[in-house]
């Protein structure tokens, strides 16, 4: 007599990491969790770091326009990640502003 398919005994449900080792993977979700090569203490004279918001600010454009240009890569890398988010120094983004023509007529 042969065995209906339903009646054999299924293998118990496992989690992909639990053979491999005891311990969770860390997730990182596609964020980097540090950006550049900056030790947890630097010191830096001019340090002004801003995040994408203040520099829509500065240079007086849509915050929508500073993520298109990141995703773009026009934006130099940053300097900084809190939180997940991109920071960079104003020095760096205001020269790099000056160089490609973006800062605004009156601060230039």
């Amino acid at each position: 007599m042969k065995v209906p398919p339903h009646w054999v005994p299924r293998q118990p449900h496992r989690h992909p990491w639990s053979e491999r080792s005891k311990r969770k993977p860390s997730i990182n979700y596609g964020r980097k969790i540090l950006l550049g090569t900056v030790s947890k203490r630097e010191q830096c004279d001019q340090c002004d770091p801003v995040g994408a918001s203040e520099i829509a600010e500065r240079l007086s454009v849509q915050p929508l326009t500073v993520a298109k240009w990141k995703l773009r890569g026009h934006l130099p890398e940053p300097r900084w990640s809190i939180s997940g988010n991109p920071c960079w120094n104003w020095p760096q983004i205001e020269a790099w502003a000056r160089e490609t023509g973006r800062l605004p007529a009156e601060e230039a």
